[in-house]
């Protein structure tokens, strides 16, 4: 490939958003919940290439990414981007997260198992206000 056409096959590529998981050995609902499939739609609808990341801690998401979506624990993951990478919150006690309604997320860790299986449901579910809130986000400049 000549420098021109890689010139022309870089400017077609998509922006990179990064999804970051919560914690999977917590409680899960007793049926999955739509939240990484419905956001990962959502980013995709918007002309983003989006690629998940475990949320492991002391990890950090490919910093060529322009979004890092980080739910539950994986907000954690937040705090190590760089400037240029526009960071949002989901289902987290965070300022500013994006939260689903029914979501509990101001209680301790230990607390969280002892939920019942609605509130859990709905911590792991999309929303439809959440369209909205991350366009809002999306697209205008960073909070940090």
């Amino acid at each position: 490939m000549n420098f021109k056409e890689w010139l022309i096959n870089e400017q077609k590529q998509k922006p990179l958003a990064i999804i970051i998981k919560g914690n999977s050995n917590r409680k899960q609902p007793n049926k999955p919940g739509n939240l990484y499939p419905k956001l990962k739609q959502y980013l995709q609808d918007k002309g983003f290439q989006v690629e998940f990341d475990e949320g492991k801690p002391h990890t950090t998401p490919s910093l060529k990414a322009q979004i890092w979506i980080g739910h539950s624990r994986g907000t954690d993951r937040l705090k190590y981007a760089p400037k240029h990478i526009t960071t949002i919150s989901i289902g987290s006690s965070l300022p500013n997260s994006i939260n689903h309604p029914d979501d509990k997320v101001n209680i301790k860790p230990d607390e969280y198992d002892k939920l019942p299986n609605h509130t859990i449901q709905a911590h792991n579910s999309w929303h439809s206000s959440f369209k909205k809130k991350l366009d809002q986000k999306i697209y205008k400049k960073k909070e940090r």
